[in-house]
Formats: C-alpha cells, structure tokens, sequence
C-alpha cells in the first residue's frame, strides 16, 4: 500500500484499509524500518502529514512488495501462510479442524480463526462450495469438482495478493511434488500445446491438474459424467492428450487415474483452449448454432440465418463457452458494461432467446458470455439492415408521443431508434430521420422524409398503416454496400485514423507478433494505459476477432485507452489469426469518452471489409497517406 501511494498518507487510512487500529500500524511501520534500511529505501514518517515511501524507482517497488509479500509468506505464523495452510487441510487434506487446536498453533484467538474461516468462505462460494464451522469442527463443504475449483480460486487469488509467482503458492496447497511435476509436464513436456494458450488459461488449468492429482493420491475422484459424448470427435484430440499426461503423471507420481478421471481433465483442457479449433463436421454444435440463430433472428425479426460470418464465429465461441460453464470457468468480458448500457434491449432478449441453452446443457448463463455473444449478434444484425431513426409526434404533448411510441414500438425491430419528439423540434430538424409516426396531419410540412398519420388511440388499422409505410418506404430502398475502395465511406472511423497509425507492407511470423508491433506503437505513442496490452490479449481468447473476409478487428477496454485511435496494419502475406487467413489488422482504442462512436466505427469497419475483394485492396493501398485519405468523408 506504501507503495502504491502518492505522497503523505495518515495511519487511519491503512487502519481502515486492513480493519486494524492506527496503534498496530505504527507498530508494524517500525517494524518495516529495519526492512527498508537493508534495502536504502526511505520510509519517512511525519506527525503533521502522515506516512510516506520515498522509493521512485519503478522496479525497485516491484521488488519490495515481491520481497515483503516472500518474507510475509515464509513465516508459518502469518496471517497469508496460515490462511493457505488452512486451506489446504480443509480443501485438499479433507480434514476436519478443531478451533481449540488451532488456537494453540497458530498462537491467535478464535476471532482471529473465525475472520479466516469467513474470508475461505467467501472464495468457496465463488466455486459453490462452503467452509462451514459447527460443533463438529470446520469442514470444507461440495462436490470433488466445487472443491477443487475452490482451491484453485485460492491459490489465484492469494498469488495475485501477495505478488507471487502461482507456482509458489501451488506448491503450499497442493503436494509439493505433485506442484513441480505437473508444472514441468505442461509447461516444457507438452509445450507444443501450451505455448499458444495465455498465461492466464496456462496458470488456471495447472493449478486445477496439480490439485486434481492431489486429492486423486487420497482417493478423492470427480463423479465422471454420465452425459460425455466418447464418440464426438469435438473431444477426441483433448482426451487422447488427457490420456497421455494421466500415463505419464501415473508413471512418475504413482497416480491411480481412472477413466472417470481422465474425462474430467480432459474437459478441462479442452475448456482452457488447448485445441481452440473445432473439428469439421461438429453436428451437435452446428444444430445448436443454427437454432440459436434461427431463434435470435425470429424474435429480433430479421433473417441471420444465411450470415456464415456469425455462424463461424459462433461455432468458435459456444461450443468452449458450453464447457466453461458446466465447469465453472468464468471469463471477464471487459466490455460488458458499455455492451450491457448500448445494447440492453437485445441483452434482454438473448437471456430469453437461449434459455434454452441452459435447459438443455444443464448451465447458468452469466452476463459475461451473453455480452460476448451479444457482439457477434449486434454486428450481424447491422451488417444485415441499417438501424433506423423513427420520430413519434404528437399534438397532445410529448406525454401522449410517449403512449403511441410504447404502442409502436413493440411491432418494430429492436434495432431501430423509436424517440419521442415535439412537431417544432422535428421541423428544425429531419437530420437522421428516417420515417414519422404522427398524430396530425403532416401534408403542409412538405416533409422530405416518409411519414404516416395514427389516432392518439393508436388502433389496429394504424398499426398496420404504420407497418405497410415502414415496410414499403423504409426498409425498401437498401444501402449499397461498397464493392470497390473508391465507394467505401466511413467518416467515423476515418475520425479516429492516424496516418502515423498506419503501416503496410509488413510482414509477419505470427498473430502475437502482428499484435506486439501494433501495441509497441501505442505504448510508445502513449495513447494506452499499461492494462491495455493484457486487455488486448484477453480479448482475443474470448472469441474470434477476425473475419472470413480477411480482416481482423481486436479492440480493448475503453477504460484502458488515454487517446482515441484506430491502428491500422496491412500485411504483405497473409497471417493465420486462429484459422483465418488474414490480410488487414485494424485495432480500434475509443477510450471512455469517444465510447458511445463504437458502435459506428465497428458498422463502418465492417462494410469496408465486407468482401476478400475489398481487404486487399485495401491491403494494398502503398501509402499510409493514401490510406487514410482512401475514405469518402461528407
């Protein structure tokens, strides 16, 4: 916390901070004397201002709170060793605790005991497991995979605290040679496939194989599953490499694995992405994606059916993102809140759209997997028919515009813009409409635009007014969608290009690679936070960013952008971005305040790289200056 501070701050703060007194703090700042003196660091304690770490090195913070965290973690006596020490009875042990022993060997009191057992709780809940203390003792409480999932919460979330490497705290929970063995085994035995999965994938299914073959060594075994599908080719690579590390961990562990055990670790890998690519010919998943299609397209009124962009995207997504949740996997949407707050009609009918989903693979749906999904629909759903602005007026007032516009709007799509408006804010301005539902008659206003006469009433006959005006004057005449550079226009997106952003001609060994040089020059360029580059990448694992067009499109949290920008990056030869080969990189940053032009910027992007035709010719565009001067901005 010294650390992380910026000048003077008093003893009450870190009292609040860690539930402590400003007494015990002074105490432990005294203590922390002897620590920063080894290390030539000062810790300047003022009775006016307060406490201060006067250390401008970077680096050298890291290494302090590395080296605190290490000293802290060493002592058996520790608040942090004797939480994991704790945990790993209950949780990997399965033992019973007695408050009265442990009040002898940790030297602490029982309320000290009872803040542990409740802060254990509160991460095995997360895993819908429990931590119970009854007059029987303390137990830990679920299945084997609650349990195990628990543990692996706990070692996360105690690395990420203490500023540890996992692999230290892994080794604590689960046995210690068992930590090292799976460690080496995944990590070098079986780098061809790890090398590829991010680091946080990498640490989340070691930590889960270590303590499967912990509990595995007390007899401890996961109930397989009834429902697993051995003659489905989606998980034959994965079990076949389940298979291998069981033998080799039984081999040098001396672990008795079990068919039952070895389905379970292979769901496991198949959920943290060790084959992303699903096979040809997945007939379970491709049904599900159709129907999940077929029924979105239905209840939004608009055919999605025939968009193999959106059904390859989805085929991608659902069929990990099925595992994850019969698992207990969650990912972080780092959009969800602007998704949620731009989107919130369409959140609201997938949640009810695939219930089904829910029903038939026993899961719960989380808001994090519906907003990822909800991209890949509400970019469909533009690509397939421009959202239209739609003015409710009326003479009576904006209270009665209100009434007619909530009786219309359940019969239009939920894509469309339906507002209520005044006659004299429509006159001065028509920009942006496209069509008027009017309670007065509209003919003197010589409007250029359609528009369609209701009763304040609105009756069954102005409803079907309302649809034939739509349906004939609206949605009739389509945009055209550009078939060469010269039609493409984009002044959204040409808003946020920098020529300077733009390079072409590059080439490339890899996607990491393309990704690196593109982040490079926005970090150097400070227009990102430091959280963007991890932003970027963990993005990329949530689901496929590129197109079969041959474009990519990554983009990170708009919190994590300093300067709004789009990056662009045209490869000389094309580049395998997760199975699709890809031409043209465009890396959209709007940070918080730009983050309402997302939506416009992402529709733009999408018509100009709609077809492979248009994706290199834009590609091959020789000039970054001719690039960005490419679109047609009115």
């Amino acid at each position: 916390m010294l650390c992380d501070a910026e000048g003077y701050l008093p003893a009450s703060h870190f009292a609040r901070a860690l539930g402590v007194s400003s007494k015990t703090i002074y105490t432990d700042v005294s203590e922390l004397q002897n620590f920063c003196d080894a290390h030539s660091v000062d810790l300047i304690k003022n009775p006016r201002n307060g406490i201060r770490l006067e250390c401008d090195d970077p680096q050298l913070r890291h290494r302090l709170v590395a080296e605190a965290a290490g000293e802290s973690f060493d002592d058996p006596l520790s608040l942090e060793r004797r939480r994991v020490e704790l945990a790993r009875r209950l949780l990997v042990e399965g033992q019973t605790l007695h408050l009265e022993n442990l009040v002898r060997e940790f030297y602490v009191a029982k309320t000290s005991l009872y803040s542990d057992i409740r802060w254990l709780d509160g991460i095995a809940v997360r895993a819908h497991a429990r931590i119970i203390s009854s007059t029987e003792g303390v137990e830990a409480k679920g299945t084997e995979e609650q349990l195990q999932m628990a543990a692996r919460e706990l070692v996360l979330d105690t690395a990420a605290a203490q500023g540890m490497d996992y692999a230290a705290v892994l080794a604590r929970i689960a046995d210690h040679d068992i930590a090292e063995a799976v460690i080496r085994l995944l990590t070098s035995d079986y780098a061809d496939l790890t090398d590829q999965v991010s680091e946080h994938y990498l640490r989340s299914l070691v930590t889960l194989a270590a303590l499967q073959a912990s509990r595995l060594r007390r007899g401890a075994r996961v109930v397989p599953d009834q429902e697993y599908l051995f003659n489905n080719i989606r998980y034959m690579e994965t079990f076949v490499i389940a298979n291998s590390i069981a033998g080799t961990l039984r081999e040098r562990l001396g672990l008795d694995y079990q068919p039952g055990d070895i389905e379970y670790l292979s769901r496991q890998l198949f959920a943290h992405r060790i084959t992303a690519a699903l096979p040809v010919g997945d007939q379970e998943y491709d049904s599900l994606v159709r129907h999940m299609v077929r029924r979105v397209g239905e209840m939004e009124g608009i055919d999605l059916t025939h968009d193999q962009q959106l059904h390859q995207a989805l085929l991608y997504h659902v069929s990990a993102m099925v595992v994850r949740l019969q698992r207990g996997i969650r990912i972080e949407n780092p959009l969800k809140s602007d998704i949620r707050r731009q989107y919130g009609q369409l959140f609201s009918v997938l949640w009810v759209a695939l219930s089904f989903m829910e029903r038939d693979f026993g899961i719960v749906l989380n808001d994090d997997e519906v907003t990822l999904l909800l991209a890949h629909f509400q970019v469909a759903i533009e690509r397939t028919s421009q959202a239209r602005n739609i003015v409710v007026v009326c003479q009576f007032g904006l209270a009665t515009s209100q009434m007619v516009r909530e009786r219309v709007r359940q019969y239009l799509p939920a894509k469309d813009n339906v507002e209520a408006s005044s006659l004299q804010h429509l006159i001065k301005n028509t920009d942006g409409v496209d069509m008027v539902i009017s309670t007065l008659d509209l003919t003197s206003q010589n409007l250029s635009i359609p528009w369609v006469r209701v009763n304040p009433l609105v009756t069954t006959e102005d409803l079907v007014s309302v649809m034939r005006t739509y349906t004939e004057k609206v949605i009739g005449p389509q945009d055209a969608a550009p078939t060469a550079l010269e039609e493409v226009c984009a002044p959204r997106f040409a808003s946020y290009l920098r020529p300077d952003l733009v390079s072409l001609g590059e080439d490339f060994a890899t996607k990491d690679e393309c990704l690196d040089a593109m982040l490079c020059q926005l970090e150097t360029m400070e227009l990102v936070q430091d959280g963007y580059r991890r932003s970027i990448f963990d993005r990329e694992q949530m689901g496929a960013t590129a197109l079969e067009s041959g474009v990519a499109i990554p983009h990170a949290a708009p919190e994590e952008v300093r300067e709004s920008s789009v990056s662009v990056m045209g490869l000389s030869q094309p580049l395998d971005w997760d199975g699709v080969s890809v031409e043209l990189v465009i890396l959209v940053s709007l940070a918080e305040q730009d983050v309402d032009d997302f939506r416009d910027v992402i529709t733009e992007v999408y018509k100009m790289t709609g077809t492979h035709e248009l994706v290199h010719e834009l590609a091959s565009v020789p000039s970054a200056e001719e690039f960005a001067s490419a679109f047609q901005i009115p």
